[in-house]
């Protein structure tokens, strides 16, 4: 585990918790609140990167099980709070290869970004249907 770099899973909770008391004290209603859940790791491909990176690490310190739990407590805060949520981790755990959309086992690739786009984009197009257009739509804007 990187110690630099870990948030001990009661604090993530707590801090995920203070994030919608913060929006909500700035008038953002809970309904608008939107939280992604962390994509899982590879932990081989992350071990590579690690290595690329002169880290003296003989296995992976980011691990898929400890990922999870996150994530977990990603939906259990969004769900009680009334946010929206969506599930990053188990739209990549229900594909083929993590590799294909991990960049480096941790973080989104071109892929990875677009699959989020597909989950995040009926988040947004709900809660924004009812908004007027101001501006010609992109597609039918004539220079």
């Amino acid at each position: 585990m990187n110690k630099w770099q870990h948030v001990p899973l009661n604090d993530y909770e707590d801090n995920l918790k203070k994030m919608i008391k913060h929006c909500v004290d700035h008038g953002v209603s809970k309904e608008k609140i939107i939280f992604i859940s962390p994509p899982p790791v590879d932990e081989a491909l992350w071990l590579i990167k690690m290595k690329e990176m002169g880290l003296p690490y003989d296995t992976s310190d980011r691990k898929l099980k400890v990922t999870e739990k996150y994530a977990e407590v990603c939906k259990k805060v969004a769900n009680t709070a009334g946010c929206k949520y969506i599930d990053l981790w188990s739209a990549l755990m229900n594909t083929a290869d993590l590799k294909k959309y991990l960049s480096d086992g941790l973080h989104l690739n071109d892929t990875g970004s677009l699959l989020l786009a597909d989950c995040i984009t009926p988040v947004i197009q709900e809660l924004t249907s009812h908004l007027p257009m101001q501006l010609p739509a992109w597609d039918v804007f004539d220079l």
